[in-house]
């Protein structure tokens, strides 16, 4: 009670849908000390609050393995609305950076991929979108979410060999070229091998992946031979590809100084 004699409300907040009434018991005092006790019972109305809601998933991988893009309509996240008066809850999206590459599903309750977006970690792994919910009446609460892009490990996707010649009749383990590999997941190991080719039997990878000769090597025999190379990461993903090696003539110039000696002083 104030100073005007006004029972007002006084720390605690009222909520109908809590308790629709509450009880006070007033008292009166007379100059004499004398009092008079009465309970009143006040009802609390009801006034229409706005909605909340939260956001139950905020990863979501990359595209599938194998770099397929997924269905449109692909589940991202649940929204899981709240309302103080039980009003039945829409939701909308309505902002944030990537706004444009989400959307609300058919069952009003879930946050989809549009369809035709592929989500890449490498180039993007954080997403903003800005959700609001809205009761029958009009009112609205709005949540910026992120939702972070969760990592698959992908292929290598080629093969380089810094070389691809050698002579014929290099000994054994002569390095014909470096090899590296082109990845997404620039933080992947790769190992390599020869799996195939005309010259699989010719060349072997040592162990600073270099490419070396590991049998006798003839032009008139061979003088092109193929190698198929396979760059495998730590996850056992792998890529081929087939290189042409050209296999150079060896000149002896000794022999050569002994076929040109007769002609000498013509």
């Amino acid at each position: 009670v104030n100073s005007s004699k006004q029972l007002v409300i006084k720390n605690n907040i009222l909520d109908h849908e809590a308790a629709n009434t509450v009880q006070v018991n007033i008292r009166v005092t007379d100059q004499a000390g004398l009092t008079f006790d009465k309970l009143f019972l006040i009802g609390v109305l009801d006034v229409n609050e706005a909605p909340n809601f939260v956001v139950t998933t905020l990863t979501t991988p990359e595209h599938t393995l194998g770099g397929s893009v997924p269905a449109g309509g692909t589940h991202v996240s649940h929204i899981q609305g709240a309302d103080p008066d039980n009003d039945t809850i829409t939701y909308s999206i309505v902002g944030g950076d990537d706004a444009a590459l989400f959307e609300i599903a058919s069952s009003g309750e879930d946050l989809n991929l549009v369809e035709g977006v592929s989500l890449d970690y490498e180039t993007q792994n954080q997403l903003t979108v800005t959700i609001r919910a809205t009761d029958p009446e009009g009112l609205t609460f709005d949540k910026v979410t992120t939702i972070s892009v969760t990592n698959i490990n992908e292929a290598p996707t080629d093969i380089t060999l810094s070389s691809t010649s050698v002579q014929e009749h290099s000994a054994l383990g002569t390095v014909v070229g470096d090899l590296t590999t082109t990845d997404v997941d620039i933080n992947d190991t790769h190992s390599f091998s020869v799996v195939g080719g005309t010259g699989s039997n010719l060349f072997e990878i040592n162990t600073n992946n270099q490419l070396v000769v590991k049998s006798l090597l003839d032009a008139n025999i061979l003088s092109s031979p193929t190698v198929i190379i396979r760059a495998t990461d730590q996850s056992g993903l792998t890529y081929d590809k087939t290189f042409t090696i050209s296999v150079t003539l060896y000149t002896d110039l000794r022999n050569l100084q002994d076929a040109v000696q007769p002609y000498r002083g013509l």
